[in-house]
């Protein structure tokens, strides 16, 4: 699988103005946790609304992550683009020690991730995850942040 996955950590690179990038946030606002995913290329925004005393800030951040993977997952070479190191960080955790994760209170968030990776690598299908700088005036970003709040108030 590592293949096809990719990840950076690093929020220094210029965004590629591709058809293939799709921007990923999330936001939490009391008990709600809101979701959303941006690709700018069709203009088409995905967003969901989750709620639970348990949800925190990272699960709505791994859902975004989540729903950009899911709304392209056959198209080819995909680009998430997302605020979250620590979403990052986790599907890292979880692609090398998995047992890490047995009773993690993220775990079945990043479980779910991973099977769409797989999925996507056994189709051949390359997966880029970026961490992109929050709040840094990044147009598709915003977009994803906006959707995320508003999901997160419905």
């Amino acid at each position: 699988m590592a293949k096809y996955v990719h990840f950076r950590k690093v929020a220094n690179f210029k965004v590629p103005l591709t058809s293939n990038v799709i921007y990923s946030d999330g936001s939490k606002i009391g008990c709600k946790i809101g979701a959303a995913c941006f690709h700018p290329w069709s203009n088409q925004i995905y967003y969901m609304q989750q709620r639970g005393k348990r949800l925190t800030s990272v699960h709505a951040e791994l859902a975004g992550i989540y729903l950009g993977i899911d709304a392209f997952k056959y198209n080819p070479d995909i680009i998430i683009l997302t605020d979250s190191l620590s979403s990052i960080d986790l599907l890292c955790k979880m692609l090398n020690n998995p047992p890490y994760f047995i009773g993690h209170s993220h775990g079945l968030a990043v479980k779910n991730i991973v099977d769409l990776l797989k999925l996507r690598s056994e189709l051949r299908l390359h997966t880029s995850i970026w961490k992109v700088k929050a709040h840094s005036g990044l147009y598709g970003n915003n977009v994803a942040d906006t959707w995320a709040r508003i999901a997160a108030k419905l």
